[in-house]
């Protein structure tokens, strides 16, 4: 008997994919796979719909990860029209010879400063840590604004480069957050600071998480649809 394929959208709050789903009779494993850049997810045809979410929010990272090193194939800064995110900007890549390798941003351009020729890595490299060094003197007021407003105040506030999500709580309420958030306009910045924030109360997506978040961010749907648009970048390195 042939597979049954139906097209099919997982989203578990923290990750969110299109994916083709084969539905096979005699199967006795499940597998994903990545098949030009779209996911393809393998199951028997007895399959729960509860076993198969939970099967995808297993893997869901793994293929995310997968689907972003896809898309930062198609990346590369060192190209002619190339740019870079800042705050929810497209700036231009402006490109220069110098003592020093630096970059700054200005509200018309990235301006980079390399002492040799510029390649893709380079240029990731100097932008990776331009968002390591603004992203705490930036979001922490904010983290701290929303913090006060929602009286839920973390233990403590760290930022990393993460490569699959934008920041995370942990069981002792410490807020993990993406350097890479400094390519995110102002109000999706707010939004991950509030789901964070949400966690300290709710360690989990349940409907409770849900209209906490939606009392401090009545447009969270519209912004968790819009922050999908730059998760391609978070692999740009």
């Amino acid at each position: 008997m042939k597979a049954e394929i139906t097209e099919h959208h997982f989203d578990d709050g923290l990750h969110a994919f299109d994916y083709t789903l084969h539905r096979k009779s005699r199967l006795k494993h499940r597998y994903i796979r990545i098949r030009n850049a779209h996911p393809i997810v393998s199951v028997s045809r007895h399959t729960s719909r509860k076993a198969l979410e939970s099967f995808l929010a297993e893997h869901a990272e793994w293929v995310v990860c997968q689907l972003n090193k896809a898309a930062t194939e198609r990346i590369d800064l060192a190209r002619p029209d190339a740019t870079v995110l800042w705050r929810g900007i497209h700036l231009p890549v402006i490109l220069r010879t110098g003592e020093h390798n630096r970059l700054d941003c200005d509200q018309n351009a990235a301006h980079f400063t390399l002492k040799t020729s510029p390649t893709h890595a380079a240029l990731s490299a100097l932008l990776q840590d331009y968002y390591k060094t603004h992203a705490p003197e930036y979001i922490l007021p904010r983290v701290e604004r929303w913090a006060a407003i929602m009286d839920l105040h973390p233990t403590h506030v760290t930022f990393r480069r993460a490569r699959s999500r934008w920041g995370s709580c942990s069981p002792r309420n410490t807020l993990s957050l993406n350097t890479f958030l400094m390519m995110l306009p102002d109000n999706l910045i707010d939004y991950v600071i509030v789901h964070e924030l949400a966690h300290i109360r709710h360690k989990n997506h349940s409907k409770d998480f849900w209209d906490l978040v939606e009392q401090y961010q009545p447009a969270w749907k519209e912004h968790r649809k819009s922050i999908r648009n730059y998760e391609r970048y978070l692999h740009n390195s």
